[in-house]
C-alpha cells in the first residue's frame, strides 16, 4: 500500500506535502486496510466509503492522507498490490469496499512461489505500480514521501518492495522512503525460505530507504497474548496491535501537534547516520486502560511492548522521542519521562541527553491517554542478528538455493547481502562504543 501524508503551514500558504502510502503482498494489504478502516474512525469518516459520518465529527487534518473528491468523499491516498487476485477481492467486498478507486488496487492471478527472486525478477506488477504512482504524484501539487508497509517473509511483501524501493530511489531521489516492514517469526512460518527472503529484503531496505520501522511478529504476538489474553492470535488480533502503532506514530502528521510533523522532521531528529535508520518503536495498549501519564510513559519504554524483540537495556539509544495522545499536560510528561532517564533509558556518550516529546490533545479511539516511543536504539542489531544466524544455517547447505538461481539470482548476491547485514550489526556496536574524547 502506498499512502500520501500532507500537511500545511499556518503562517504561510506552502505547497501542500504528501506521503504516499503502499500496501505490498497479502500481509500488507491486510495491515492496509485495517489502518485505513482506523483512520476514518478517527477523522471522523465512514470507513466503508470515505464519506463525513457529520460535520461535528470531523478531527484533525483530513487533507493530510485523504484527497477531497466533489462529491464530497474523502479519498486516501493508498496503492494496494498483490499478485494475488484474491487478495483484492477481500478488499472489494469487506467493510471498505468503497472507501477506494479500482485503480488503487493491483492484482493478478499468478504465484509468487513465495521467493524473494520471483518477486524481484519477474513480476509483471512493478511497472503497473508505477505507471500509478506517477498518476498519484502528478495529481498532488507536492509530496513529501512514501511508506512501504509489507511483510519481508514473502515472496510479494520481499521481492516486489524491493523492486519497487529500487526505482521509486531512481525516480524520486530527493523524496523520503519509510518502510514498515514485518519480519517473519518460526511460529508462524508459512514457506521454509522466509529467512532468505527477510535476508534478501533487508539488503535492500539498507540501500533504498531513508526510514525503516520494523515490526517483528513474534513481539506483536505476545504483546496480544498478555494484553488481550488470547493464546492464539488470529491476524485480525495481531493487525489491531499493528494499526494503534502506527496510528500513534502518525498522530503528529495527521491531527498536527509539536513534534514529528512531517517525515522529513522524524528523519532528521532520529537518523544521525545514513545506514544505521532502523527505528525501534513501542506498542501502546490495544486494551482500553485508563492510566497515569507516569504509567504510560514507562510502559512505552519497557521491552515487552516494543515491536521488535530486543532489550533496550542491552544498547543505547541515539535520539528518543515520545508522542503523547488524549488527556495529557506537558508539565507532566515532562516530570514522567525525568523520571525514566538514566533508569530505562541510557544514550549514547556523544548525544545530549534528552528525550523529545509532544503532545496531541485528540486521543485514541480506545483509551482517554496513550504513549508511543520511537527511538534509534543499536539494540535492534539483535534484529538483524536473527536474520542472519537462520538464514546463514540454511545457506552452509545450499538448501533451497537453486529456487532462486533458477530466477536468475545469483549465488554473489546472497554473499552481498550477507555481508552488508554484517557490516549494519558492526556500524551499530561501534556507534553504541563511541564516547567523548574528554571520558578517556
Amino acid at each position: 500500500e502506498l499512502y500520501c501524508s500532507e500537511h500545511t503551514k499556518k503562517k504561510k500558504k506552502k505547497k501542500k506535502k504528501n506521503a504516499r502510502n503502499n500496501f505490498k503482498g497479502g500481509t500488507g494489504c491486510q495491515l492496509g486496510t485495517a489502518c485505513w478502516e482506523l483512520y476514518c474512525s478517527e477523522h471522523g469518516l465512514h470507513p466503508h466509503d470515505g464519506t463525513i459520518c457529520s460535520h461535528d465529527s470531523i478531527c484533525g487534518r483530513l487533507e493530510s492522507f485523504f484527497a477531497e473528491e466533489k462529491s464530497g468523499k474523502w479519498l486516501p491516498r493508498a496503492l494496494f498490490a498483490d499478485v494475488q487476485e484474491t487478495t483484492m477481492d477481500d478488499i472489494k467486498t469487506g467493510e471498505c469496499r468503497e472507501l477506494f478507486h479500482g485503480e488503487q488496487l493491483i492484482g493478478l492471478n499468478e504465484d509468487e512461489a513465495s521467493t524473494f527472486a520471483r518477486g524481484y525478477r519477474t513480476s509483471p506488477l512493478a511497472d503497473a505500480c508505477l505507471e500509478q504512482l506517477r498518476k498519484i504524484t502528478e495529481a498532488t501539487s507536492c509530496f513529501e514521501g512514501f511508506a512501504i508497509f509489507h511483510s519481508v517473509g514473502g515472496g510479494t511483501g520481499s521481492g516486489l518492495a524491493s523492486v519497487l524501493l529500487d526505482r521509486i530511489s531512481s525516480a524520486y531521489p530527493d523524496k523520503i522512503k519509510l518502510s514498515l516492514p514485518v519480519y517473519p517469526s518460526p511460529r508462524t512460518a508459512s514457506s521454509l525460505v522466509e529467512p532468505y527472503n527477510a535476508l534478501l529484503a533487508s539488503h535492500h531496505l539498507l540501500e533504498h530507504t531513508d526510514l525503516a520501522l520494523p515490526f517483528e511478529t513474534d513481539a506483536l504476538h505476545d504483546i496480544v497474548w498478555r494484553h488481550l489474553n488470547v493464546e492464539m492470535p488470529t491476524n485480525d488480533d495481531v493487525g489491531r496491535v499493528f494499526t494503534r502503532t502506527v496510528s500513534n506514530l502518525t498522530s503528529s502528521v495527521r491531527f498536527g501537534g509539536g513534534l514529528n510533523r512531517s517525515l522529513a522532521e522524524l528523519q532528521g531528529g532520529l537518523v544521525q547516520f545514513p545506514r544505521i535508520h532502523f527505528l525501534l518503536a513501542s506498542c501502546p495498549p490495544v486494551a482500553a486502560l485508563q492510566c497515569s501519564t507516569a504509567e504510560i510513559t514507562k510502559s512505552a519504554f519497557e521491552s515487552r511492548n516494543l515491536a521488535v524483540k530486543s532489550y533496550p537495556g542491552y544498547g543505547r539509544y541515539s535520539a528518543c522521542c515520545v508522542m503523547y495522545r488524549g488527556d495529557v499536560a506537558t508539565a507532566d510528561a515532562g516530570a514522567a519521562l525525568d523520571s525514566v532517564v538514566g533508569k530505562h533509558v541510557q544514550f549514547v556518550e556523544w548525544e545530549p541527553r534528552d528525550i523529545k516529546y509532544g503532545v496531541n490533545p485528540c486521543g485514541a479511539v480506545e483509551s482517554s491517554r496513550c504513549a508511543s516511543m520511537i527511538g534509534n536504539n543499536t539494540c535492534i542489531a539483535e534484529l538483524f542478528g536473527r536474520v542472519h544466524h537462520k538464514s546463514s544455517l540454511m545457506y552452509s547447505k545450499r538448501a533451497f538455493v537453486h529456487w532462486y538461481i533458477r530466477e536468475g539470482m545469483e549465488e554473489g548476491e546472497f554473499t552481498e547481502a550477507f555481508e552488508n547485514l554484517a557490516d549494519l550489526e558492526k556500524d551499530y556496536e561501534e556507534m553504541g562504543a563511541c564516547y567523548h574524547e574528554d571520558d578517556y
